[in-house]
């Protein structure tokens, strides 16, 4: 068995020990990244384009689908050497044709730990894959759906997702889906937090991608006007930022986040400016005040070197904010604020969605997951979560949410109102289930970290006439649930399994009722991707009033189904009047007037 030693990990730095050796354990599964998508012996197809001719291969499963697969396809110029920490370029176009046939490797990521976990990685990995019907596209081409990977900004690419679950729930419908990589942790978002290096450049990848797509859908029988760009996590958070963002939100119809947007701080912080300065540190680049002169240094060093010296800041940040890496917005991604940047933005129809407990990520330790650098700091394993006391949420919230550094002399005060908030409810029946603090301390960080800021998004958007629908996932699979202590609902990407076969925990039997909610699932999803409305004969989704904070419906998966109303209403409106009293956006991490966050790395 390998060590954490060999992986780069102390077993200090994981209260859990072997926490990355089994997580490389399961993740060896997938090894090498980068092969060769297409069977052996299968047919190929050709498709030419403004760039170049392309050839791709065949699938034909008749009782599923037949889709046309083009895999490892580059949308810009590689961005190394001289477009190092660059905007991206254009795709230089090729005289050969393009054998697309073999996956991309992944991005660089965040520290060279998760390269052990995922094998070979790159920085010249802007590509993206194409899964289209085999059949003639209808007149006007067929609807594209975009999908934008999660991994915190920090790690993932799309080979990881595959094509079948996509080609078998989506193609099959006559949906063209494309997935797209894009720089990660320092190689996509370092930032001086000036106009030398500004940050995000993994959003202006994206951009590029979407670029290229309007210029080829047309060829692969796609319809350039009705995309709709979805993702999960990093990826739900990027698609909010495209969708507001006036370099982007031309350039797509519709949008649909999933677990992610533009409110939280881990998604969108000036913070990612001290830990660029930090790394240029650990790079032993001059002590200097000149951006230029740091951005040029880090330009100067290999893959290898700064993903080493990304290892000393650890997976993962031991605070609300877990991410290293992350977009800053604010910084020439926008012009303006988040909210008024919406309200210069033509409304398009958007998909909310989140699952009923997403915080598990952090909250419960797994250690066969993928997930696992997430848990390191803040997670309990199955066993440990029955034995976590009031004192234990008590001394959390204290330490990490009601801090002296956001909140100063209001520190005690604003932990007491989370705490009676959280607790002070429980009745007799409550407090004699063993997991209760355990279920409201996951309920607390699922709230910050994924809730309330996609609620808000939500609200803001359909205030300002955006068509806005939003479900709750709420389905665990019992087998998951039992094995893991999931009983209180679903993790962060659970509906992942369901809507293209990704399994981000353990694999699982279906049962009958994970068909039935696969069906309803992805027949919304489809349904919205088609006509900007996830309502079918069958299932009615409701779309939110303009006025959403007297009436929040929304579609609810779970042992049943359909429609239900107020959205957490009582979550948001703690938050919103705490947020106000204390002047300080515990969700966004930032003070309210000056917009300036805290001040830790």
């Amino acid at each position: 068995m390998l060590s954490t030693r060999l992986l780069g990990l102390s077993a200090s730095r994981s209260p859990f020990g072997a926490v990355s050796v089994v997580a490389l354990r399961l993740y060896a599964s997938h090894l090498p990244r980068g092969g060769f998508a297409a069977p052996e012996g299968t047919p190929t197809v050709k498709v030419n384009t403004k760039f170049g001719s392309i050839e791709g291969f065949k699938v034909d499963k008749k009782d599923k689908f037949s889709a046309n697969i083009f895999v490892g396809v580059p949308y810009a110029a590689p961005p190394i050497g001289e477009r190092k920490l660059e905007k991206p370029e254009p795709v230089i176009a090729w005289k050969d044709t393009l054998k697309a046939l073999k996956w991309p490797l992944p991005c660089a990521p965040h520290c060279s730990t998760v390269t052990k976990w995922i094998g070979d990685v790159s920085e010249n990995c802007l590509y993206l894959n194409i899964f289209a019907p085999s059949a003639p596209p209808p007149p006007g081409g067929y609807p594209v759906a975009v999908w934008l990977h999660g991994g915190g900004f920090c790690f993932g690419d799309t080979e990881y997702y595959g094509y079948e679950g996509l080609a078998e729930n989506f193609v099959s419908k006559g949906i063209i889906v494309v997935s797209v990589q894009y720089r990660l942790g320092p190689f996509g978002f370092f930032s001086t937090g000036d106009h030398v290096a500004p940050g995000n450049l993994g959003l202006w990848d994206q951009r590029q991608a979407l670029l290229f797509l309007r210029d080829v859908l047309k060829d692969f029988g796609g319809d350039k006007e009705r995309i709709t760009v979805f993702g999960h996590s990093a990826g739900g958070c990027s698609t909010s930022l495209l969708s507001a963002s006036p370099h982007s939100r031309d350039l797509f119809a519709q949008s649909y986040q999933l677990s992610g947007s533009a409110f939280v701080e881990w998604g969108n912080s000036q913070r990612v400016v001290g830990v660029s300065k930090e790394l240029a540190k650990h790079l032993e680049c001059p002590p200097t005040s000149c951006s230029q002169t740091l951005k040029d240094c880090i330009k100067s060093k290999s893959t290898d070197e700064i993903l080493q010296a990304s290892d000393k800041f650890g997976l993962s940040r031991n605070d609300l904010n877990f991410d290293w890496y992350h977009p800053y917005a604010q910084n020439e991604w926008f012009s303006k604020d988040y909210v008024h940047e919406l309200k210069d933005t033509k409304p398009k129809p958007t998909l909310i969605g989140i699952t009923s407990a997403e915080s598990y990520l952090s909250s419960a330790y797994v250690p066969e997951s993928l997930a696992t650098m997430f848990s390191i700091h803040m997670g309990y394993t199955k066993d440990q979560q029955e034995h976590y006391k009031k004192e234990d949420l008590i001394k959390f919230i204290r330490e990490f949410v009601a801090t002296y550094s956001a909140f100063g002399k209001h520190a005690d005060e604003a932990a007491k109102e989370i705490i009676d908030f959280y607790t002070g409810n429980a009745t007799p029946e409550d407090l004699k289930y063993k997991r209760f603090y355990f279920a409201r301390y996951t309920q607390l960080l699922s709230d910050i970290q994924f809730t309330v800021p996609t609620a808000r998004d939500a609200l803001e958007k359909a205030k300002l006439g955006w068509p806005t629908y939003v479900y709750l996932f709420d389905w665990t699979n019992p087998d998951l649930a039992e094995s893991y202590g999931f009983y209180d609902g679903a993790n962060h990407g659970f509906e992942l399994a369901y809507l293209h076969g990704t399994f981000i925990f353990l694999d699982f039997e279906f049962t009958k009722r994970d068909h039935e909610i696969k069906k309803i699932f992805v027949d919304g999803v489809a349904n919205f991707i088609k006509t900007g409305n996830p309502s079918g004969e069958d299932e009615k989704w409701p779309a939110l009033p303009k006025d959403p904070e007297h009436d929040f419906p929304y579609f609810h998966m779970s042992e049943k189904h359909g429609v239900a109303n107020n959205f957490f209403a009582s979550k948001l409106d703690f938050w919103h009047k705490f947020n106000d009293k204390y002047h300080f956006d515990l969700i966004r991490g930032e003070y309210k007037h000056s917009k300036k966050t805290k001040d830790e790395l």
